[in-house]
């Protein structure tokens, strides 16, 4: 149904993605925003985005992530995925990922990042799922600011 994205190894896959990003990856310098986020859950998750925004696009991002496996993997796909988007492409991305939390994916041809499909085990764990949207969250809250 999603091509390679459908096999059936997806924790392989996402722990994949969340090696990308264990080691940290800062921006520094006075164009870049940053701001961390917490989960509001035990475990306090953390991730923290740096970003090069201009004129409400994504030009640059860092990350620090002090979360589970899933914060690492979305963090990832943020960081390899995200230069060049808006708010609008990013609330289309987020939209996405909240059908495949809801085991309510779109279809395969519609997903602007097929990777995505790797959240579809993290819909059995409800408790999780705000976990796995920290990064875009953080990323919403960098293009808002103004400057």
């Amino acid at each position: 149904m999603y091509g390679d994205i459908a096999r059936p190894d997806f924790i392989v896959q996402l722990r994949q993605y969340a090696s990308r990003v264990r080691r940290d990856r800062r921006l520094q310098g006075s164009t870049v925003r940053t701001i961390t986020l917490t989960s509001q859950s035990e475990s306090q998750d953390s991730v923290t985005i740096d970003a090069v925004i201009d004129d409400g696009i994504i030009q640059e991002i860092g990350y620090r992530v002090r979360a589970c496996s899933l914060a690492q993997a979305t963090t990832a796909l943020v960081a390899e995925r995200a230069i060049g988007l808006g708010m609008k492409e990013l609330s289309d991305i987020e939209q996405q990922i909240e059908q495949i939390l809801k085991e309510k994916p779109p279809e395969a041809e519609s997903l602007i990042w097929p990777d995505l499909m790797m959240l579809q085990n993290a819909a059995a764990m409800p408790s999780r799922h705000a976990v796995a949207l920290l990064p875009f969250h953080a990323l919403r809250e960098l293009l808002s600011m103004g400057g």
